[in-house]
């Protein structure tokens, strides 16, 4: 079987797999619960380019950028499964990807998901990033960057899959926490 670029293969993940998808994904702390009601299905793409910046100008530390995908596939998406890779890098940087950034008491996130550590690298690595939908643009992921001055790097993002909506993702931080 050849499948085309936007024919979706459905697969369902065991139920084992629902409990870590469900209590990490958000990066829920002690003090929220997480209760995995099932099995998470899951969207996988044959592979899909989203993004590439070779061509455009490099990310840096203070670039807070915003990247769609347009068509009409993804239905009630939560979050993205996306492979990353920073190329042409210099000095030493990381980008932050998430739903947004644009609203100043929205917490992006405390981690990076991909990082590098010296000039001319390529890393590459596998993120689970909540993303947000945007009438007339389509499915949308921001960008954060950050590392030290004078940091730069280009960023090739591919669709992997999405986790759509649904009951089975029931993170719920606690009041307080």
């Amino acid at each position: 079987m050849n499948p085309s670029r936007r024919q979706l293969l459905t697969r369902t993940a065991p139920a084992a797999a629902a409990g870590l998808l469900a209590a990490p994904l958000l990066g829920a702390a002690s003090s929220a619960s997480a209760a995995p009601i099932g099995p998470v299905p899951f969207m996988l793409f044959p592979n899909f380019r989203l993004w590439d910046t070779r061509g455009e100008a490099k990310l840096t530390p203070a670039s807070r950028e915003k990247f769609y995908y347009p068509g009409d596939i993804i239905k009630n998406p939560y979050v993205l499964m996306l492979n990353l890779t920073v190329t042409e890098t210099v000095g030493a940087g990381y980008l932050r990807l998430g739903d947004d950034f644009v609203d100043p008491s929205n917490e992006f996130g405390l981690t990076s998901n991909v990082n590098w550590y010296a000039s001319g690298q390529t890393n590459a690595n596998f993120a689970m990033v909540r993303c947000f939908t945007e009438p007339g643009k389509g499915v949308g992921v921001a960008i954060q960057g950050g590392g030290a001055t004078g940091s730069s790097t280009h960023l090739v993002v591919d669709l992997v899959g999405y986790i759509p909506e649904g009951p089975y993702l029931a993170y719920q931080p606690e009041e307080g926490g």
